[in-house]
């Protein structure tokens, strides 16, 4: 049993389930039991503080690895650690979005990673030491994705409208 309540939902990892909880850890458990498959990622916390994570995004190119988010705008590639008795889920890279919230999915394309931000923006970072870029202007604040599809992601704010950005953060469609 875990102990406190999800704060976003789960995903898909290797073989488990990254699961972020209101109290900041986010855990490493088998699909089948539950059973937890590493050490918890925990990042600093204020005491009695809840995190609000977002939903992460993994990719092929980061193998047993993946973006995770949260509201506040911190940002971590957390991986599996070997090492010891027990694998750790581990930060390997961490930043701070400049001065905003993030509000949206991560999800990732080739070298970036976009997520939506509370200014109307994609909110975006190199990897794989998750260093900031410049952000995409949309044309209001994310309703819906951003979600990978074939090499662009795909996102709709709330004017109505889907874009579609490549890993270049061109627009290539709306």
């Amino acid at each position: 049993e875990l102990p406190d309540a999800l704060s976003s939902r789960p995903t898909a990892l290797a073989n488990g389930w990254l699961v972020p909880l209101k109290i900041g850890q986010v855990y490493f458990v088998d699909p089948d039991a539950a059973d937890p498959l590493a050490a918890a990622f925990q990042p600093p916390l204020q005491p009695g503080a809840e995190v609000r994570w977002l939903p992460a995004a993994t990719t092929s190119e980061l193998e047993s690895q993946a973006v995770l988010a949260n509201r506040g705008g911190g940002l971590y590639r957390l991986q599996l650690a070997k090492g010891g008795s027990r694998p750790q889920l581990a930060a390997a890279a961490e930043a701070q979005a400049n001065d905003y919230q993030l509000t949206s999915n991560v999800a990732i394309t080739g070298s970036h990673v976009f997520v939506g931000s509370e200014k109307g923006t994609l909110a975006t970072f190199r990897l794989p030491a998750l260093t900031q870029t410049d952000d995409v202007p949309l044309s209001g604040r994310v309703v819906w994705g951003p979600f990978l599809a074939n090499d662009v992601v795909l996102v709709a704010p709330d004017a109505g409208r889907v874009h579609a950005i490549a890993e270049t953060r061109e627009e290539t469609w709306e």
